[in-house]
């Protein structure tokens, strides 16, 4: 057992939990151009340029600024509900359904499904060295993400901290998403302890929802994909950075 301090607060646990995009690595740098490439390719392909702006309104995504809705689909939710919205957008523009989802899915594969290249990835302050800190003091550390497995294993690759982790819970596994708790219990038993000995440290409300439905600690990110005025409400604790994290006792 070890005591973790997070901006304000002190957390007896047994283990970190940290949420991906928006907490290690930087949302709006990598995914923002793959879904402008998404939306340009999916209205092509549908032959529905009236389809843009309604895709990027029902995805909760500003291409002018080119960032996520902060707690909205593309920051938020898992790839499969993302393509649900995307293709209920083309429905609702005459397409059936049994081509709406499909092209919706297909058209995902080489823009917003591609395998992440090196300079989509900008880590959110000493990914590498935060992780290692935490191993070196004893704490085991897992993911917990809605995004897919395979990009989560490759950005994790790529940051060079992929042997750090111990177990991954991610969108495509046969778990519900945050903010529901089950997956953060998964966690919690796959490493031998409770979720109520976990802190989980990411960057939306429903990073902090899932830690509180769980019995977690909860540790916002003040400065990640899914920041709002609602955020330090639902936190137990406030970073700006994962290199705040100290073990201190």
């Amino acid at each position: 057992m070890l005591i973790i301090a997070a901006g304000d607060g002190r957390f007896d646990v047994d283990a970190v939990v940290f949420d991906k995009d928006g907490t290690l690595v930087d949302f709006n740098h990598m995914w923002g151009p793959r879904v402008v490439r998404w939306v340009q390719a999916l209205a092509e392909q549908a032959g529905c340029p009236a389809c843009i702006d309604p895709l990027y309104s029902v995805l909760g995504f500003d291409p002018e600024r080119m960032e996520a809705v902060p707690d909205g689909p593309v920051a938020t939710a898992s790839t499969a509900d993302i393509y649900a919205l995307a293709a209920g957008v083309l429905f609702e523009h005459g397409l059936g359904w049994y081509r709406a989802r499909p092209l919706a899915i297909s058209s995902a594969e080489t823009t917003i499904a591609a395998p992440p290249q090196p300079a989509e990835i900008r880590p959110l302050g000493n990914v590498k060295g935060a992780f290692r800190r935490l191993r070196a003091a004893g704490l085991p550390i897992a993911i917990h993400t809605n995004d897919d497995r395979a990009l989560t294993q490759e950005t994790l690759e790529q940051l060079g901290v992929a042997g750090e982790v111990a177990v991954m819970a991610c969108g495509d596994d046969e778990l519900p998403p945050k903010p529901d708790p089950a997956g953060l219990r998964w966690i919690a038993a796959e490493l031998g302890t409770t979720p109520e000995r976990l802190v989980f440290v990411g960057d939306s409300a429903a990073d902090m929802l899932a830690a509180r439905n769980a019995g977690a600690a909860a540790v916002g990110l003040a400065s990640g994909s899914g920041t709002h005025a609602g955020l330090e409400a639902l936190a137990s604790a406030l970073i700006r950075s994962i290199d705040e994290l100290r073990v201190v006792g």
